[in-house]
């Protein structure tokens, strides 16, 4: 246990500097009694049987994390922290996380890369998704979906109703599919700048649409419609890295003059393209650190205030939650589907970012 009277700044710059206490080097822990304590602050006690036994199907669950997404072929997690036979008090792995000595380094570095990950997902299995999916999902998809117009006896899709002279024709509609366990472990771990221990996009959306002006169609119709609301837009996680705002504007105000319609917008599309050829196409940053150079989407999180009936005689449980929509044209779709933009590369680039950031640059250790 660190003494009163040491300060450790590399814990406290968790709360002086806003640290990530995933990049903690090592934690002070050193007999049973003080990991039991840790835990109970942390929010299990040990002594109680259910609690325990959480602790024991999330350390399995970490196991399976390490051997199917993370290790290679010839790794594999070191018995003494993988059977529960051996390892006995899951306490344990907090002591030898703590040990300063320099021989026991590597059950040490193996023992911080474990608790990380088991960190990762006990936020993750106790965030509201958990508790109220089909709410969530039901009350986010729905306004959005009642927009989606299929066209009969055609495979034209619109946002909105085709004879509104704001809809907008689509290449098409996805909705995500949920990250498996693994997959959301993964990304938290390699977000270096996540101090808040959540995923914004449990529930996310994809707009594909025909042409680059019209991703900015998009936004406007569902703002204008008011299907999202912008005052619950989180702005400090919107990215766009398919164009420059200021692109828009000067191609927008060399044609503002035009007659609106349908020809206004090839005009409008027009401009932007030039725009961009003329070299104005820099944006200002990556949409993600693990993106390759040449992958571009725009998205943005949005919040919605959501409902939750809780029974007879119980107030609704009220509650806002995020959620992402990305926007892109099918030209751009197809470009970020092949090599090094494409998601497989983006996937094996997160993958050995979270693996030194675990285990350090000399790799796994092997024990």
């Amino acid at each position: 246990m660190l003494h009163e009277s040491s300060f450790d700044f590399d814990i406290l710059e968790t709360a002086l500097r806003g640290h990530s206490a995933l990049d903690i080097s090592r934690i002070h822990v050193s007999k049973i009694e003080e990991a039991e304590e840790f835990l109970l602050g942390y929010g299990f006690n040990m002594q109680d049987p259910e609690d325990l036994e959480a602790l024991w199907s999330y350390h399995f669950k970490v196991v399976q994390f390490f051997k199917n997404k993370l290790l290679q072929e010839g790794e594999d997690v070191p018995t003494i922290i993988s059977e529960r036979g051996e390892l006995k008090n899951i306490g344990q792995i907090l002591i030898w996380a703590s040990d300063p000595n320099s021989e026991n380094h590597d059950l040490k570095v193996w023992s911080c890369a474990f608790i990380k990950a088991l960190h990762m997902l006990v936020h993750l299995d106790n965030d509201l998704f958990t508790f109220f999916t089909d709410d969530i999902q039901y009350q986010i998809l729905r306004p959005i979906q009642s927009h989606l117009v299929q066209v009969p006896q055609t495979d034209e899709l619109y946002l909105g109703d085709p004879s509104d002279p704001a809809s907008v024709q689509l290449a098409g509609f996805e909705i995500k599919p949920f990250k498996d366990v693994d997959s959301a472990i993964l990304k938290l771990l390699a977000k270096r700048d996540a101090v808040a221990l959540t995923l914004l996009d449990r529930v996310g959306i994809r707009f594909v649409t025909k042409r680059l002006v019209d991703v900015l169609r998009v936004i406007q119709y569902l703002i204008s419609h008011n299907v999202i609301s912008y005052a619950h837009i989180v702005s400090s996680e919107s990215k766009n890295s398919i164009c420059p705002v200021g692109v828009l504007k000067n191609a927008w105000e060399e044609t503002s003059s035009h007659e609106k319609g349908m020809r206004f917008y090839d005009d409008l599309e027009e401009k932007i393209r030039i725009w961009m050829d003329q070299g104005n196409f820099l944006p200002t940053e990556k949409a993600n650190t693990y993106s390759h150079d040449e992958h571009r989407f725009l998205k943005f999180i949005n919040r919605q205030f959501l409902k939750v009936d809780m029974g007879p005689n119980r107030k609704p449980l009220r509650f806002f939650y995020p959620f992402e929509i990305q926007v892109i044209d099918e030209e751009t779709q197809r470009a970020n589907l092949t090599g090094e933009a494409s998601h497989q590369a983006y996937k094996q680039r997160q993958i050995e970012s979270v693996r030194k950031r675990l285990f350090g640059s000399t790799g796994v250790p092997r024990i």
